[in-house]
């Protein structure tokens, strides 16, 4: 049984939906501390005319600091949901299917609830309900698991019968695999692939709410997603191979620089 653990995130980009959309299970891990900066649990992209534009709702930090995400909210003045609701509107009425990204933002800002969790997942909820997701979901601060770190997604696991846990590349830091492995859980990463959808406002970027894509495609955007799932050693060492060829192209760069300069100094 395929296992995703992912913090509650504000209208995500596209490959938050391609991640969960091989799970049997998400979990929305929302019982660790509320990071003290703005992170993707309280921003994202979207385009505009001006160009990138951050939509962020403003945390009540004088009460959730030092919080968790679920014990943590955004402020109640509900001046912030408006002004998205008309950020959206400006910069998205002329994609063909305005009206469908429009129903799941106003559905999501009309959500009573300021606090962050229960937002944050109601928001993902709506966006995955749209792209046909139809695994269990369950909150972590629902369920009595104990340990910390790696320890702890592993006793999720085993507490919900999950021996594949897929992740996102973050995790690639800190993850302990062999833990999952001696464990009998297979650790797999998303490899993030994608066909470009049509959008507005200039060169082409991924890195936006999934919101934009609904807006340009409506139900054909599953069609634009593409990632695949690979075990954590073939990543590991795609990853490795990548950051070596890094290095030496920046290696035969500051060698090619250096060579400029002396030939410059030659001729003087």
């Amino acid at each position: 049984m395929n296992i995703v653990i992912q913090q509650p995130l504000f209208f995500p980009w596209f490959g938050f939906i391609d991640l969960v959309k091989n799970a049997d299970i998400l979990v929305f891990y929302d019982d660790v501390q509320l990071p003290t900066k703005s992170t993707f649990i309280n921003r994202v992209q979207i385009k505009t005319s001006n160009g990138i534009l951050w939509l962020s709702p403003p945390i009540n930090r004088s009460y959730s600091k030092h919080n968790n995400i679920n014990e943590s909210y955004y402020i109640s003045d509900n001046k912030w949901r408006i002004n998205h609701i008309k950020t959206l509107e400006r910069n998205y009425k002329k994609t063909k299917y305005y009206k469908e990204m429009m129903n799941i933002a106003e559905d999501v800002y009309n959500y009573t609830s300021n606090n962050i969790s229960n937002f944050n997942i109601y928001c993902c909820t709506k966006l995955l309900k749209y792209f046909n997701y139809f695994g269990k979901i369950i909150k972590s601060s629902d369920i009595n698991v104990i340990g910390k770190s790696t320890e702890r997604l592993v006793n999720i696991c085993k507490k919900l019968g999950a021996n594949h846990y897929i992740t996102a590349h973050g995790a690639k830091n800190y993850l302990e695999h062999e833990k999952f492995e001696y464990n009998s859980i297979k650790v797999s990463y998303i490899d993030y692939k994608y066909n470009e959808w049509n959008q507005l406002y200039g060169n082409f970027t991924p890195f936006v709410s999934v919101l934009d894509l609904i807006s340009n495609e409506g139900k054909n955007s599953i069609d634009y997603l593409k990632s695949e799932i690979v075990d954590w050693k073939i990543f590991k060492e795609q990853n490795r191979t990548e950051q070596n060829r890094t290095e030496q192209n920046v290696l035969i760069y500051s060698l090619y620089t250096n060579l400029l300069f002396y030939k410059s100094q030659a001729a003087a």
